[in-house]
């Protein structure tokens, strides 16, 4: 949300994540953004800004493809 931004929740949440995950031994983080938003949007922006500023860099992005019968041309199964 908007409002709640720029407080340092999500910094502090990230930090603790992956110090839970050091402890249990990760050596590697790939985290998975799952954003669905046609254009980039200021969450996503944010969550791209908070990744950064832990060393994540962007390695891949997957695209997805799902098909929309047109109306009246869907049978019923």
């Amino acid at each position: 949300m908007p409002a709640r931004r720029r407080r340092g929740l999500g910094h502090k949440l990230l930090a603790q994540a992956l110090a839970l995950l050091a402890e249990q031994g990760a050596t590697e983080v790939a985290p998975v953004v799952i954003d669905d938003a046609p254009h980039r949007t200021p969450g996503s922006q944010a969550a791209s800004r908070l990744f950064e500023s832990f060393g994540f860099t962007l390695v891949d992005q997957l695209w997805t493809y799902q098909h929309r019968h047109p109306r009246g041309t869907r049978s019923s199964a």
